[in-house]
């Protein structure tokens, strides 16, 4: 719980970090699948310029009062179902970038007072299905 920030592996361009989640960009076909994650600071997962994503049965156990668990920067065709978030955690999704659409939610277990989605920036309206 007390590493060194430093720089993520071939992530030019970034600020140094520590106690992270996942930080994903550019990509094509990605899966998660029964993960749980504690002890980040921010989001669990933070995914940018990405398509065809399924995260299913993802716990993120650690609250953060200011961020969602998962935030989705210009991510199409999406979809975060099953997945848990701790009492705290103002949201389940924050969504950002004009580019993001077809994210689909389905039996996510939220805490008590926990909005589902929270759009940010130029994300649309209609981005998000649930």
């Amino acid at each position: 719980l007390d590493a060194e920030g430093g720089f993520p592996e071939m992530a030019d361009e970034m600020e140094p970090m520590r106690r992270a989640g996942f930080f994903i960009r550019n990509i094509r076909g990605l899966a998660l699948r029964h993960i749980r994650i504690e002890h980040q600071i921010g989001p669990a997962v933070r995914l940018a310029d990405a398509r065809e994503v399924d995260i299913t049965h993802f716990t993120a156990a650690t609250p953060d009062a200011i961020t969602s668990a998962f935030h989705f920067e210009n991510v199409t065709d999406a979809r975060i179902e099953g997945c848990r978030i701790p009492p705290g955690s103002p949201a389940l999704l924050e969504v950002g970038g004009k580019a993001s659409r077809h994210i689909h939610l389905a039996n996510n277990n939220l805490a008590q007072g926990s909005d589902l989605v929270r759009l940010i920036g130029e994300a649309a309206a209609d981005a998000v299905i649930d």
